[in-house]
């Protein structure tokens, strides 16, 4: 489990989302009991129209098409009334598969995103990622570079600002990461005070760039407490890049990715490898 408990939102997104998945379900099934019921009286209709059909075809008196006319009357508004009713309860029943759907789609959401920072999680970035491979090989020039971002010296800074403080500054990393990215990439929170960024579209030197860019943007920051003012400093992340190569599976890319991060870490720190 996470330091922040993201294992337990996970299991309580997971439970969410079975919760949902069942009241789909039975509200689907209502649905298709209630037309199930319908067919009774669609039959009966018929059966009254059927009889009073061949009443008509002999010859019949005032009385008898009176007494026809009455009876698919009656029966006529009597199924107009059954189906007013139908049609109430599938409507009742439409609103709530309706509201039972975004529950359902929020539930899918959660899973797929981190609960602290609202990025995505490992488990969706680790999906991309593979998606992303699968299209490298099969689109021309669909390139993409992998970033891994570590924040310098963050369980020390936890140690000394505590906890809540340390959230903050995963959001605010996460927010700034979010913000300097493209619209076609993709950030994750990789683990604990780790990221990962899938960079579409991007060779070695341009990755490289940008993610020097953001280290020193997270450098210039003087970090202050919003509960008592006090000054934290700044704070700085390391970074390794690398870029997927033709036939190059997943763990070996996030192995060459993380060995230049711990090339940046031994370098220094603040720096991109």
């Amino acid at each position: 489990m996470y330091k922040d408990g993201s294992a337990d939102a996970q299991d309580i997104a997971f439970q969410a989302l079975d919760e949902s998945s069942v009241a789909v379900d039975d509200e689907v099934r209502k649905v298709l009991d209630m037309i199930s019921a319908n067919g009774p009286w669609i039959a009966d209709y018929g059966t009254v129209l059927d009889r009073n059909v061949r009443g008509m075809q002999v010859p019949a008196t005032s009385d008898v098409l009176a007494r026809v006319l009455a009876d698919l009357s009656r029966e006529t508004i009597r199924m107009s009334e059954h189906n007013r009713e139908l049609q109430l309860q599938l409507a009742a029943s439409s609103v709530r598969i309706t509201k039972l759907s975004r529950a359902l789609s929020s539930a899918r959401a959660g899973i797929g995103r981190d609960p602290l920072t609202g990025l995505n999680n490992r488990r969706t970035f680790d999906a991309t990622l593979r998606r992303w491979i699968r299209q490298a090989y099969g689109e021309i020039g669909s390139t993409f570079c992998l970033a891994l971002v570590d924040i310098d010296h963050f369980r020390l800074f936890n140690e000394t600002h505590g906890r809540q403080s340390g959230d903050g500054v995963l959001r605010l990393v996460a927010k700034m990461l979010t913000e300097y990215v493209r619209g076609q990439d993709v950030v994750a929170r990789y683990n604990d005070d780790e990221f990962a960024i899938l960079l579409r579209q991007s060779d070695i030197e341009s990755s490289y760039a940008d993610m020097r860019r953001m280290c020193s943007q997270l450098a210039a920051q003087k970090l202050v407490s919003k509960r008592n003012g006090q000054a934290f400093g700044s704070i700085t992340m390391s970074a390794g890049v690398a870029c997927a190569q033709v036939a190059e599976d997943a763990a070996t890319l996030i192995d060459r990715a993380d060995a230049a991060l711990q090339a940046a870490k031994q370098g220094g720190r603040n720096r991109v490898c």
